[in-house]
């Protein structure tokens, strides 16, 4: 294991990669040890370091923009989301700023993976104008980048466009971005982002009262689950309420959201973890849709 007393700070004059290593090792031992608020002191003196010459993060931009991304999952990690949010204008500034080839793989990929924290960051904060905003910047992104844009980045940006607009109601849009994972097949070990996407488009067509659709998707879904993997306990829930809802009058609805919420959730261990909440809010929308129903 990594110990403090084997890192000996560098002399005055060493040169600028023993620096860098030390500050790094430093960021390291701190980060592994628990101890975050020194871990985040010495990468900001490394980012400083990096900063102060230009040429070095000309020739390796990855160093420096690790070690930015690095601060943001920092801030992140303290939900300080105000200090984050500038370091990605830092982060997306790389390309222009140290004049590298704007359509490299490594410049495509440093946009991407930073638009898609930038999304989350707003979906966290329920900044759903915020969202949009960018989401138009994006979009545009990968229409002109089309051909360098790797599968699993379509993937995650189209579910994040999906689901803002599904929070802000415009059920439209996020449908139109639901089909585009929906009618792309996607080599992709993300099969957990793939099925939030089948059911979040559950959710659509219920709010569009396209019942005929619902019932059809639900069977779908069902099928495209059974393919590729096994369906869990909370996905046949929600499955067996879809396909329930689909052929029920109105007058029912606010009886089936409520056993649907104590099925999912009325237990001594929910059936969805707050992990799986995080990329889609079923119990905000279930409790939504209680509430609707009661007036």
């Amino acid at each position: 294991f990594l110990k403090k007393t084997e890192i000996k700070e560098p002399e005055i004059h060493s040169s600028l990669q023993s620096k860098i290593l030390f500050h790094h090792l430093l960021y390291t031992y701190h980060t592994i040890n628990n101890d975050s608020k020194k871990g985040s002191q010495y990468l900001n003196e490394l980012i400083e370091l990096l900063e102060a010459n230009p040429n070095r993060i000309k020739d390796d931009p990855s160093s420096y923009s690790t070690a930015l991304n690095n601060l943001v999952g920092f801030h992140l990690f303290q939900k300080n989301y105000e200090k984050a949010l500038p370091i990605f204008e830092k982060v997306k500034s790389i390309p222009e700023k140290y004049g590298l080839k704007q359509e490299s793989k490594f410049t495509i990929k440093l946009k991407l993976r930073s638009y898609n924290i930038e999304l989350e960051i707003y979906r966290d904060m329920k900044n759903w104008a915020k969202g949009i905003e960018l989401i138009q910047e994006v979009s545009a992104f990968l229409e002109s980048n089309e051909k360098h844009i790797p599968d699993i980045y379509l993937l995650l940006l189209w579910y994040q466009f999906a689901y803002i607009y599904f929070m802000t109601n415009d059920y439209s849009n996020s449908l139109k971005w639901v089909n585009e994972i929906l009618n792309r097949k996607f080599e992709t070990d993300r099969t957990d982002l793939q099925s939030y996407g089948r059911l979040l488009n559950l959710m659509i067509h219920f709010e569009l009262g396209n019942s005929f659709v619902l019932k059809y998707s639900v069977d779908n879904t069902r099928r495209w689950l059974t393919k590729k993997k096994e369906i869990l306990p909370f996905e046949q829930v929600l499955l067996k309420f879809f396909s329930k809802i689909s052929n029920a009058p109105k007058s029912e609805f606010k009886i089936l959201f409520g056993q649907l919420y104590e099925d999912l959730f009325g237990g001594e261990k929910p059936l969805i973890s707050e992990n799986e909440l995080d990329y889609l809010d079923f119990k905000g929308w279930i409790q939504k849709k209680i509430r609707k129903s009661s007036k």
